[in-house]
């Protein structure tokens, strides 16, 4: 393989490994935030944060609902070459042909090739040893716009209230940042 498309692939590794540490990250924050409020400004919390809805109260009523049958059903990928390269996963993990089949990494594979996601198609491929021939110019585009998504996903993430007070280094940061909160949310989604 040629040094560009290395250098692609380990681009592709560190951002994944980098989008997963700062969810990560986010998600312990924002556990944070909520234990904080809560316990400091309860009067604000339940505004800010309304008790989760029961789950009965939040059930699509069955005319709304799409059985089975009518599943949407999912695009192809217009790159030949990632079917190809699925096909080629799929020869090697899938239950169905083989005995020893890994159902999650096929599963991973067919949400990756839904998403034209060469990265993680590649990354696929390395762990169960198919050889890649070398990429065409639209597959290496299309990597490079997955590249791109993970560092926008990223970005975005970092501009987000539970990196915001990851990086608080003071009392006086994080009643800053409450502040922020209690002026500008109501009824943050509880998930």
């Amino acid at each position: 393989m040629p040094t560009s498309f290395k250098k692609l692939n380990h681009q592709y590794a560190y951002l994944k490994l980098e989008k997963k540490e700062v969810e990560e990250i986010c998600l312990i924050a924002e556990s944070e935030i909520r234990k904080y409020m809560e316990e400091y400004y309860p009067e604000f919390y339940e505004n800010i944060f309304p008790p989760a809805r029961n789950a009965a109260d939040t059930k699509t009523p069955p005319e709304n609902q799409i059985s089975p049958e009518e599943k949407i059903p999912t695009p192809e990928p217009k790159n030949k070459e990632l079917k190809k390269i699925y096909h080629s996963i799929a020869q090697k993990c899938h239950p169905d042909k083989q005995n020893d089949g890994d159902s999650e990494l096929f599963s991973a594979a067919a949400e990756a090739y839904a998403n034209n996601d060469v990265g993680k198609l590649i990354q696929i491929c390395s762990q169960i040893d198919v050889e890649l021939n070398n990429l065409s110019e639209e597959s290496l585009n299309i990597f490079r716009e997955n590249i791109n998504s993970l560092s926008i996903s990223i970005e975005e993430k970092k501009e987000s209230i539970g990196w915001a007070w990851h990086q608080t280094e003071t009392q006086k940061d994080k009643e800053d940042l409450i502040t922020f909160i209690k002026n500008n949310f109501q009824g943050v989604k509880n998930d």
